[in-house]
């Protein structure tokens, strides 16, 4: 997991510029699964949750930066974004762990 997210730590900034500047989104999907494999042959079940952590770590980051940059054309403070980030983040938590455990009763 620490692996995973490290990759897209490190490709936030080339991909972010690119994303930036040409519009285009380049997506760590086949790199994921490349190194998941790579890294734990066998285990299907694994390279899949190491896709899932290095892709989604990455779009998520690519996301925020793009909601910054409409906040600041928008003349909205950086604080105030991130405000709105995290609790929109909490509220999805929140309705997905609520969500899962009405359906673990039925």
């Amino acid at each position: 997991m620490v692996f995973a997210s490290g990759i897209a730590v490190l490709l936030i900034i080339p991909l972010g510029i690119v994303d930036a500047i040409t519009g285009f989104n380049v997506h760590l999907n086949v790199i994921s699964e490349l190194v998941g494999g790579l890294v734990v042959p066998g285990k299907a079940i694994v390279m899949n949750m190491f896709k899932a952590y290095g892709c989604m770590a990455l779009y998520n980051a690519l996301q925020y930066a793009e909601d910054l940059k409409l906040g600041h054309y928008a003349k909205i403070p950086p604080r105030s974004m991130f405000r709105a980030q995290v609790i929109s983040g909490l509220i999805s938590v929140m309705m997905v762990s609520r969500s899962l455990y009405v359906v673990n009763l039925v």
